[in-house]
């Protein structure tokens, strides 16, 4: 809501929101800039004895604007994941993350990110997988954004060979998230189509 972001003073100083210029609507503009970006992720899985994989995994990103320092953003991930083979179709897996971010270098968001899916294997070539997720978002410098999201997930994978490397993918996702401000509180409905060769 960007009305309510400018009439709290939330653009104020990001090069978002010009002053006032008598008998002229205010008007958003950026002003010319560029950005560096870094993007680094380490991943290590083990395979259990059981059958099982366990993966944990570390990542960075970062984007730094010359002029415009309000958006350089900063953030570190941690993850980890638990896979089960169910059945000779079923393949559970349990996941968490935790990710801390920093906006201009202050403490922007912390997050818990606690999910689970269900994948069924229903030939060669069809790949099902259902996936609910929880986050909590706490903001350090706007606690009225605090907010729990939940997610729901429904994705159909199509192999394009033997190797099962190479697919298209489908689905739709719905996903609430319930702010601290009810101005910020939203509902999101999504389909997507993708693939891999």
């Amino acid at each position: 809501n960007l009305s309510a972001a400018i009439n709290l003073g939330l653009l104020d100083d990001l090069g978002l929101i010009p002053g006032p210029i008598p008998n002229q609507p205010s008007t958003p503009y950026f002003r010319d800039d560029f950005r560096f970006q870094t993007d680094i992720g380490l991943q290590n899985t083990q395979h259990l004895a059981n059958g099982a994989e366990w993966t944990n995994g570390y990542a960075f990103y970062q984007t730094l604007h010359p002029s415009v320092e309000q958006l350089n953003l900063q953030s570190h991930t941690f993850s980890t994941a638990y896979s089960q083979q169910v059945s000779d179709r079923v393949v559970a897996t349990a996941d968490y993350a935790y990710a801390y971010y920093f906006l201009d270098d202050d403490s922007f968001i912390s997050q818990n990110q606690l999910g689970g899916a269900l994948l069924f294997r229903a030939n060669d070539q069809w790949d099902y997988q259902v996936r609910a997720q929880y986050v909590d978002s706490h903001f350090f410098t706007s606690p009225f954004l605090n907010s729990d999201t939940y997610l729901a997930k429904f994705e159909a994978l199509r192999y394009l060979g033997d190797s099962r490397t190479n697919y298209l993918t489908g689905g739709y996702s719905y996903a609430y998230s319930d702010a601290v401000a009810r101005a910020y509180t939203y509902q999101v409905n999504g389909v997507f189509l993708g693939g891999r060769w």
